[in-house]
């Protein structure tokens, strides 16, 4: 994935959680891991100047590091915009139409029957934009949904490559 990255016209976006980082009394949870907090800060800063962002979420593993994030160092050369929890852009086209992309962490609302119901609440509820973008959950969905006025809006749950541990299951 990270050599796709490198044409020209596309651009990553991160939804979060860039590395597996665990607060407090769930820090014992890197004793089940492969690498060590110093080798994975060493792969998110590897991970991260491999590719041009568009955008970066900071998702709540990556927040959990508090004041003085790692992350933002990694970040300070990289062009496009970074920021917790979630980001909404207008993208321009060279033919002057615009698309409008919410891209959060994960959008609030769950069901057992629908992995984009956060975003499908978002549309309802919140902003109406043409993509909607969340991760969080580690598993992976799309919708495409026609609304009223007929606006197309693509809703995407992206998974990880996280494999599930004790913990998630």
């Amino acid at each position: 994935h990270v050599e796709l990255s490198k044409h020209p016209a596309i651009f990553s976006l991160v939804i979060g959680d860039v590395g597996n980082f665990w607060p407090g009394r769930l820090a014992r949870l890197y004793a089940h891991q492969s690498s060590t907090v110093t080798e994975e800060w060493m792969l998110v800063e590897w991970f991260m100047s491999q590719l041009d962002h568009l955008a970066v979420v900071f998702g709540n593993h990556d927040l959990f590091v508090g004041d003085g994030n790692p992350l933002d160092w990694i970040l300070r050369s990289q062009s496009g915009v970074s920021e917790p929890h979630g980001v909404r852009l207008a993208l321009r086209h060279p033919c002057g139409q615009v698309t409008r992309l919410h891209a959060r962490h994960d959008f609030p609302g769950r069901s057992q029957y629908n992995p984009t119901h956060g975003q499908r609440r978002e549309l309802a509820f919140g902003y109406r934009d043409h993509i909607l973008v969340a991760g969080h959950t580690h598993h992976g969905a799309d919708q495409c949904v026609i609304g009223g006025d007929g606006m197309v809006s693509q809703l995407i749950r992206v998974s990880s490559y996280k494999f599930q541990d004790d913990y998630c299951r």
